[in-house]
């Protein structure tokens, strides 16, 4: 069974499914599913079961989000997640399975079913999360530093990725399962060329996975980190001395990607308008980014789409 997914900032599945029959507005009645059964739930995935004898011409919405409210979610401009489903039916049952992909580890979602507008067999689930540590390293500078990546088990681990401004790691990243891409290319925030922001301690993975005052580093405090240290290259690992006290934390060369392009990247909080170009927003988030090439050794901050996958290296006051 072919399914629709229409690019709205929830998840719209629409299936259009027929039995080859015409019913009355009564059989429909008596048809519409009632509940949603939960059949699977992993990091980043959840698998969903609907029994339902689906009449001839049915028109259903699968909404899925991370919004509470669920009249909320049927609003576009209030949705908060896209995420991909495929659903599979075999033509002898009722029953239609999907698993949904994706998805924030560690996270609430709400869902329904909407039938001509109404909301029909809520559901609710969180998916599994990962543990989490960190211990701050005092470079001498205005914040502590973490020995590791989020998500890391121990200094000179990898740790997970994250989309900016989302609070649980995911397993893929793409503009359609970001929770702030439309709201960056749209400029919702009405902000001025050159105008930049600190996304909300709500929208900040570090607190919410470790607490206490630990936080995604702003773009100023990458900056003062690399003015106040020494960096080189030891065993692919990249170090940073503090030129203040001497003190050290490593980061490691986890991505592998096209030889000019940075290794490893690490969100900031902030985010920037650059103005428009040919008509379209240029905007983005700033991350720290670090490149082995040959003979050549780039890092410093760099311009990245909100829903790319990017590290996360917290700091606490």
């Amino acid at each position: 069974m072919n399914t629709k997914l229409s690019l709205i900032c929830a998840i719209y599945v629409s299936m259009f499914l027929s039995c080859g029959k015409s019913n009355t507005n009564d059989e429909k009645a008596t048809n519409i599913p009632s509940r949603v059964d939960i059949i699977e739930v992993d990091y980043h995935s959840v698998t969903l079961e609907i029994e339902a004898p689906f009449l001839s011409v049915v028109l259903t919405d699968f909404i899925i989000n991370t919004e509470e409210d669920l009249e909320k979610c049927k609003h576009e401009l209030t949705a908060r997640e896209i995420s991909r489903i495929a659903l599979s039916q075999d033509s002898t049952s009722d029953v239609i399975r999907g698993t949904i992909d994706g998805l924030q580890a560690g996270t609430t979602y709400y869902g329904f079913l909407s039938l001509s507008g109404e909301i029909t067999a809520p559901f609710s689930f969180t998916t599994k999360d990962f543990t989490y540590k960190a211990d701050a390293v005092d470079m001498g500078l205005s914040v502590k530093w973490s020995s590791m990546d989020l998500g890391a088990n121990a200094p000179k681990e990898k740790g997970l990725r994250f989309a900016w401004g989302e609070t649980g790691p995911k397993n893929f990243f793409t503009d359609w399962n970001s929770k702030w891409y439309r709201y960056s290319k749209d400029n919702i925030r009405g902000l001025t060329p050159g105008e930049s922001y600190n996304f909300s301690i709500e929208d900040d993975a570090a607190r919410k996975k470790l607490g206490g005052t630990w936080r995604v580093p702003t773009r100023e405090e990458w900056q003062e980190l690399l003015s106040n240290t020494t960096r080189q290259s030891i065993n692919g690992q990249l170090e940073f001395t503090s030129k203040i006290n001497g003190n050290i934390i490593y980061i490691e060369d986890t991505q592998k990607q096209e030889l000019d392009n940075p290794c490893y990247e690490c969100w900031s909080s902030t985010f920037s308008f650059l103005g428009t170009d040919m008509g379209a927003n240029n905007s983005g988030a700033w991350a720290f980014g670090w490149s082995q090439v040959v003979n050549n050794h780039y890092y410093g901050t760099l311009f990245r789409d909100v829903y790319g996958g990017c590290y996360i290296r917290p700091v606490c006051d």
